[in-house]
């Protein structure tokens, strides 16, 4: 063996090295910057909480004294309704994804939850890009495979979610209505605005580029094949009823927020105000929708006669439940994937073991 050779079995040694997967790299490197997220997150609600009430005059003391309404208790019960939606919503875009993809129960799982991470951190829906690419992995790696997730995901999922709200906002307003400050009408021309738009675009691309169109209508036609649960009715049943149990229950967890803040509001106007929030969060200005979340509750319940300063404080604590649930569910589905990867690193290593050890042998022979 010569002098300046380095040792094999040396710690330090590139040959030992070798075997050391990155994936546990860049597992560290992902959870610390997760965790410097969601205390950016902490801190950016913190700051907004006090130029809100710098903004108004409050106090700390008295500000803190609506956040001290809250129970333990309650925010537990919340917690509990927030999981159930959490896994409503999972198992909805399960019941439409396995139609058109091969993701098992478990992969949908992970998928909705590192998505939903996602899109508290990076612009609007970015997290059901997230969805759609896993789920498209697990299909396979066929041209058609990515836009029939994408069609699930963006399409036959958003159907299911919007329409069952929409269906339910209409019932609670035929049996109790509940009168909101008024809303801008959105001016009729628009749609038909962005119609003609859309087809000057088709056109064009027709026109000058037969090959782009081509794309684009493959593209178009794995979309639409995405949607196949929408035509199932055994699926489009399950669908809408996980949908409707996860509306309900991010509704009894607002309701038991409210009523925990004395706060008597009936559960249609609950659902009024989450109609409200998730329209004025629909375009994310902000990472985990810190301002905006708390703008649009307080906007909605100041209307229905809750005071300012409650209305900030329900806002607030409604949000940090929604915030914790989501990614301590998605570290609770990390650690697993963590561990999965690890045993593949490890299996690697037990594979390679003989031949590294007989390199070993011959450089020191």
């Amino acid at each position: 063996m010569r002098v300046n050779e380095p040792d094999p079995l040396s710690p330090s040694s590139p040959q030992s090295a070798a075997p050391v997967s990155s994936a546990a790299l860049s597992l560290r490197s992902s959870a610390s910057a997760t965790r410097w997220k969601v205390a950016a997150a902490l801190v950016a609600i913190g700051v907004t909480l006090t130029a809100i009430a710098a903004g108004h005059g409050w106090r700390v003391s008295g500000l803190w004294h609506h956040f001290a309404a809250f129970s333990a208790g309650a925010i537990a019960l919340a917690c509990a309704a927030v999981t159930l939606q959490w896994l409503s919503q999972a198992g909805r875009l399960w019941v439409v994804a396995s139609a058109v993809t091969h993701a098992r129960w478990p992969g949908t799982l992970r998928a909705f939850a590192f998505g939903q991470v996602v899109n508290l951190y990076l612009p609007a829906r970015m997290g059901d890009v997230v969805k759609a690419g896993m789920l498209g992995k697990a299909t396979g790696s066929a041209p058609g495979d990515l836009g029939r997730a994408t069609g699930a995901v963006f399409i036959a999922d958003k159907t299911l979610d919007f329409g069952t709200l929409a269906v339910m906002l209409i019932a609670c307003a035929v049996r109790s209505p509940v009168h909101f400050i008024s809303m801008p009408a959105l001016d009729s021309g628009t749609p038909i605005f962005a119609a003609a738009i859309v087809t000057a675009i088709g056109a064009g691309l027709y026109a000058w580029r037969p090959s782009w169109a081509v794309r684009l209508r493959s593209l178009a036609t794995s979309v639409l094949q995405g949607t196949a649960a929408l035509g199932n009715p055994r699926r489009l049943l399950a669908g809408l009823s996980l949908s409707v149990a996860a509306w309900s229950t991010e509704g009894l967890a607002f309701y038991v927020l409210a009523h925990a803040g004395g706060h008597a509001l009936s559960f249609e106007q609950c659902l009024w105000v989450l109609a409200l929030l998730n329209l004025g969060i629909a375009v994310p200005l902000s990472p985990a929708n810190v301002g905006t979340f708390e703008a649009s509750v307080m906007l909605a319940t100041t209307s229905l006669g809750v005071p300012a300063m409650d209305a900030l404080a329900l806002a607030t604590v409604h949000h940090a439940v929604q915030l914790f649930v989501t990614c301590a569910l998605a570290f609770l589905l990390w650690i697993p994937a963590r561990r999965s990867r690890r045993g593949l690193a490890s299996q690697h290593e037990t594979r390679t073991a003989p031949a590294f050890a007989t390199r070993v042998a011959r450089a020191r022979g």
